[in-house]
This record gives structure tokens, sequence and C-alpha cells, in this order.
């Protein structure tokens, strides 16, 4: 999968400048054009689209520092009007392919010249396994020894239970198919988190991109990343569930803007120094 935060390889390359948004973004789309993904053009009008439309949806006044997250930005009516149901039915059928979320087939053979199959939930779970029969000594009802878990897991319920003869080649295809969907996937939703950062610039950009990774399911790291001189992203990110340990790009716009290289310094440093300079301001007020 492409993964931004821990700079995987892919092809023999690497991002040349790993904090740079435009970079990630262009390296999101050059991977798809080389592995047959799509057309860049048309992966790069989508991420622009959904990026102007999450900034109307979310305009600066309505998620200044004052605007907590989690609280109902601007009007009900215009909330709705601006929903992803409705932004998602005005685009071609291309488009919207691109963004519908992959799923799992309702139904998976165990090989091509097999009866016996699975029947799944569009999260992979399995939902029923009556048509699956074993030779096994110890195993006598595989409706409880599958269902009730993940297509993923077959093949370690296989070798744990010493199932012979069972055969793997479908269930191994379709795993691999799903992991490659939504490799593409959620690669196009974290290059347009990153978009969304870069078009927003310091504070805007990171908050609305927490926004977007929070409700499209993807980490808040890349918002965290580009957020960390702001103490109130800060505290949105840790109390999510997030990393101390997270690498981050303080004062990055800043360090582009005068075509300077971008510092890094992990999260629970860039705290440190925050509480310090909380402290002395602290001090300072007490003393007058």
């Amino acid at each position: 999968m492409i993964n931004f935060y821990r700079l995987k390889r892919y092809d023999g390359e690497r991002i040349k400048d790993i904090a740079d948004l435009n970079n990630k973004v262009n390296y999101y789309v050059s991977w798809c054009e080389k592995n047959g993904k799509g057309d860049a053009s048309q992966i790069r009008n989508i991420i622009e689209k959904v990026a102007v439309w999450y900034e109307m949806r979310y305009p600066n006044a309505s998620i200044g520092p004052n605007n907590a997250f989690g609280e109902n930005y601007g009007q009900d009516y215009w909330i709705q009007l601006m929903d992803y149901d409705h932004f998602y039915a005005l685009l071609t059928s291309e488009e919207k392919q691109l963004l519908k979320k992959p799923i799992f087939p309702s139904i998976v053979n165990l090989s091509d010249e097999s009866s016996q199959h699975f029947h799944l939930a569009k999260d992979g779970m399995i939902t029923d396994a009556d048509d699956i029969y074993v030779i096994s000594h110890n195993v006598t009802d595989c409706k409880s020894l599958f269902e009730g878990h993940h297509i993923r897991e077959v093949e370690r319920i296989v070798n744990e239970n010493n199932l012979a003869r069972f055969e793997l080649e479908n269930v191994r295809k379709v795993v691999s198919s799903m992991d490659d969907k939504l490799s593409v996937f959620n690669g196009l939703l974290d290059a347009i988190i990153c978009h969304i950062i870069h078009r927003g610039g310091d504070y805007y950009g990171p908050k609305r991109g927490m926004l977007f990774a929070k409700e499209f399911d993807r980490s808040l790291d890349l918002g965290m990343q580009y957020g960390a001189n702001h103490y109130d992203l800060i505290c949105h990110y840790l109390e999510n569930g997030g990393s101390r340990d997270l690498k981050c790009y303080p004062n990055y716009f800043e360090n582009k803007k005068s075509n300077s290289s971008v510092s890094t310094m992990i999260l629970s440093q860039l705290l440190s120094e925050d509480e310090k300079t909380r402290e002395i301001d602290k001090n300072k007020v007490y003393k007058k």
C-alpha cells in the first residue's frame, strides 16, 4: 500500500522530498499511471474537485481556532447542501468509480473447479460457511470454525487446524485483489488530504485535512505533521489516539515560502517545547 508515513519504496523509487505536499500528490498520480490504475489527468481532476468541495463545505470562517472539533460548523442547511451524497451525485461515472470504496465479493469459491464457497459481507467477514466441508479428525463443524471470521483469517485457521486438501487458491486471489484496490483507494484519499492541506495553508489546511481524514476513515497523521504548530490540533490528534512519536514538519509553510529546507521534529519534542513556552508565559502573567 502507498504509505506516505513510512517512506516505503515502490518500483525502486522514493519521494525525493518526503515533506513536500505536491511531491506526495505527484508521486501517487505517477504510481497509478505506471501501474495502470487510472488516467493521470482524471486522477488530478478528482483530487482538485474533492479538495475544493471540502473547502466550500468547511470554509475558513467556520473552522477557526475558536471552533472546536466536533462542533456543527456553519448553518445546518449549508452542511446538508454540501454533504458528500450531494457532491457525489454531481460527479461523472468515471469519477464516482474512483471514489467508490472497494468491497469484497459476496461469494468466494475455494477454487474455480470447486462448488465449496464462503458467503461474505461487504467488509470481508464470513457470514455463511454451510457449503464448506473438510477432511480432518479434529474438526466436524466448519460453520463455527469460519463464520464470524474475516476472509483474511481463513489461511491461518486452515493451518492451525491442519485441514487437509483445503484449497486456498481463490481465497488468496480475493485477498490480494482487495489489497491492490485498497492501495489505490486509500492512496487517493491520502493524496486528497495532502492537497487539502496544501491549499488551506498553515492552520486551516491541517485542520480541514483532519476533518476529512476522520470523515473518510483515514489516519490523522498527515494533518498533524503539517499542523504541529497549533496546540488545539495537537490536543485533538492525541485525544484520538495519535502517536507522540510522529515525525512532524513545524513551520513547513513558512519554510516553503522562504525556499529553505523543511525541518523535522518528533511530536513529543514539540510538546515539550510548547509546555516550556506556556510555563514561561504563565510565570510572566503571574509576576505582573
